[in-house]
């Protein structure tokens, strides 16, 4: 059992080969005649080479990452910049670490770790004191990757919405805000062949003003948007929102439901823009 025992370390602990002689052939051991020597290759190969895998087997086997660890790398690699620009807002204003930790209510070694990218899991509160105690405001900004995920009720919204538009008016799905970069897209494009008008929908409005903020952003960040109307799905919930909202989102969205849908099925595009449930 020791001998044995003694065989396994020896096989744990033995030097690596080195890379190369992955494409090498090793001497046989076995008492099994090589193949070269009296046996026949059966796929192609000329006698007595290596067997190397083919790039097509390489390409099945590539791994896909979850998004667990794709929203790691977003971690690490957002707070090496952090800290990048923490650092040099601290030399600008020529203040030493030690002093910029006091203003930010935490240690001197603790803030270099945080301006060096190596702090262990820093939270979002201790990377935004830092921002803060240089002179920096922090913002964090999340945006869609990728196509946006629908539920069932919010593609029957845009549906029941397409059907209104008559002739010359036609819609096109999922326009990309167009700035570099930017994943945001509005999930309709409505046009009449001169003019324009962007549409959101939404098949359960939760918070008003966030859906505002947001719909504000993208009107600004393309100026080619035109007017917006926002589409809700008609249940009882989304009627009881509106309605407790309705004015206050008045400035944005003018128009209401009766007044869009009269546009759409003339063929016309609105004046402005409005909020219809469908």
């Amino acid at each position: 059992m020791r001998r044995v025992g003694r065989r396994v370390f020896g096989l744990l602990r033995g030097p690596r080969p080195p890379c190369d002689e992955r494409f090498t052939t090793r001497p046989d051991r076995s008492g099994v005649e090589p193949l070269g020597h009296g046996a026949t290759e059966t796929n192609g190969d000329p006698p007595g080479e290596p067997r190397i895998s083919d790039d097509r087997h390489d390409a099945r086997m590539t791994t896909r990452q979850r998004p667990g660890d794709l929203g790691a790398e977003d971690a690490r690699r957002q707070l090496q910049t952090a800290g990048r620009d923490i650092r040099a807002a601290r030399r600008d204003i020529g203040i030493s670490i030690a002093a910029a930790a006091r203003r930010a209510g935490t240690s001197a070694s603790q803030f270099g770790r945080i301006e060096r990218g190596v702090l262990r899991r820093p939270s979002v509160d201790q990377v935004f004191r830092a921002a803060r105690a240089v002179g920096l405001e922090p913002a964090l900004r999340l945006y869609p990757v990728g196509a946006r995920i629908r539920d069932k009720p919010q593609l029957g919204v845009l549906a029941r919405f397409e059907r209104l538009l008559a002739p010359p008016l036609r819609m096109r799905r999922e326009v990309p805000v167009p700035l570099p970069g930017d994943l945001r897209a509005w999930d309709g494009r409505i046009t009449d062949g001169t003019a324009v008008a962007s549409v959101e929908a939404e098949s359960k409005l939760w918070d008003a003003q966030a859906t505002e903020r947001k719909i504000a952003l993208k009107s600004r960040d393309d100026p080619g948007a035109g007017v917006v109307i926002l589409v809700l799905n008609r249940t009882a919930h989304n009627r009881r929102v509106l309605a407790e909202h309705r004015e206050a989102l008045r400035s944005r969205f003018p128009l209401d439901g009766s007044a869009i849908a009269r546009a759409l099925r003339a063929g016309k595009l609105p004046p402005a823009g409005g909020i219809i449930l469908v």
